[in-house]
């Protein structure tokens, strides 16, 4: 008998974890919700699950992900769920957890996981993905700590977790490491979840926001073209040093500030953090000065997610270079 508050909803989204090898060659969504569960050691009455779609993750859009958290925001009121299960892509999972994480205000865990290996690969990694994920979501320890993502025994904050392997199953990392393991023990958490913040869902469509990334001596064609796109921002991907920059892109960062739209330096290395001290021709301490914010820790394709929706919610560039201040740990440097 199912007892209120211990069911886990599973929503199916699509991704490798749901696809098989087709006649044509490559891989797609081709398994059910149902489909699965078969084989996975888990008492099926108190796992519910229910199809939100079926495709990769890189056809995915903002409209998808506001439909997901709407879907979310109605699960997480119903008493009978304890929490939820999303099988997803890997490809843009980090982002739209990290979206998720963003724009979802429910305290009950939802967990993101996936699979590196197809469902027609007999090794795949989906189903102890998923059984971990489960463990995860009905654990009373992981109420209240945002979206996470399982993959591989770890959970990982959907603000941390990067992808940096293709095709390893060990395929996500947090640069402090996990939050959490889960074992033959149960789960285990060791730290929680920092640098969280909660917005609206920005409404559609979306604040447009590009990401213009930093290589050995660019000129600001890309710049330029966002600029002139009227965009709502520009998250700048500086060099993997201390996020310095080719000179040749000071003109349009300029013009860019001179027009309130904001920009935001992030780095090109996944492990660190964005402090303005080094100053050159064009290091970030002259984008710091010229009024660049600054992103932390957090990644370009994350600090472009934040953006849209501190945009997205009529907040203006000194808000935004506070909001960074809050949730990006990027310290303070006089």
């Amino acid at each position: 008998m199912t007892h209120a508050g211990q069911i886990v909803q599973i929503l199916t989204t699509g991704g490798t974890i749901s696809s098989k090898l087709t006649g044509s060659g490559g891989y797609s969504p081709a398994v059910g919700a149902g489909e699965l569960l078969h084989g996975l050691s888990v008492e099926h009455s108190v796992v519910r699950t229910e199809e939100f779609s079926r495709v990769l993750s890189y056809s995915l859009g903002y409209r998808h992900v506001a439909e997901l958290v709407t879907r979310l925001s109605a699960l997480e009121s119903g008493p009978e769920v304890c929490g939820i299960v999303v099988t997803h892509g890997t490809g843009a999972m980090e982002e739209v957890a990290y979206l998720c994480d963003l724009t979802f205000s429910g305290t009950k865990p939802v967990v993101f996981t996936g699979a590196t290996y197809h469902a027609s690969d007999p090794g795949s990694d989906g189903p102890h993905n998923l059984a971990a994920a489960i463990q995860v979501a009905s654990d009373p320890q992981s109420q209240g700590r945002g979206v996470t993502i399982c993959f591989a025994g770890e959970i990982h904050t959907a603000r941390d977790a990067i992808k940096l392997h293709k095709y390893s199953p060990v395929a996500f990392a947090s640069p402090n490491g996990p939050l959490g393991l889960v074992d033959a023990g149960g789960v285990v958490y060791y730290r929680q979840a920092t640098g969280r913040i909660h917005f609206p869902f920005p409404p559609l469509p979306a604040p447009q926001v590009e990401v213009v990334k930093a290589v050995f001596d660019m000129d600001d064609l890309l710049l330029r073209a966002a600029i002139e796109a009227g965009v709502a921002g520009i998250v700048l991907e500086g060099l993997p040093g201390s996020g310095g920059v080719p000179p040749a892109l000071l003109p349009s960062v300029a013009q860019a500030l001179d027009r309130q739209i904001p920009v935001v330096l992030a780095s090109r290395a996944p492990y660190g953090r964005i402090t303005p001290i080094s100053r050159g021709e064009s290091g970030p301490r002259v984008l710091y000065e010229m009024g660049a914010i600054m992103a932390g820790d957090l990644p370009a394709h994350k600090a472009r997610l934040l953006v849209a929706v501190v945009t997205g919610d009529g907040q203006n560039v000194g808000q935004l270079r506070e909001t960074f201040r809050l949730v990006a740990r990027g310290g303070h440097v006089s």
